[in-house]
């Protein structure tokens, strides 16, 4: 029973991680692709920092617990 509950903690772990490394991807991804097609600094710089604002509340997202 223990065995199963540490693999599972392991699975879930590795999940996790996952899960960071590709939100961290897609991140470096489309900033990459708002600084190629905008040549506008500001267009640049607002386009940025929504998409900081929207990964930080997705990533808020999948932290909560259920209570």
């Amino acid at each position: 029973r223990r065995q199963q509950l540490c693999n599972f903690d392991f699975g879930a772990l590795i999940v996790s991680i996952c899960q960071r490394i590709f939100l961290a991807i897609s991140i470096q991804l489309l900033a990459a692709s708002v600084r190629t097609q905008q040549p506008s600094r500001l267009v640049r710089t607002i386009s940025l920092v929504g998409l900081a604002v929207f990964f930080v509340f997705v990533e808020s997202l999948t932290h909560r617990v259920a209570v």
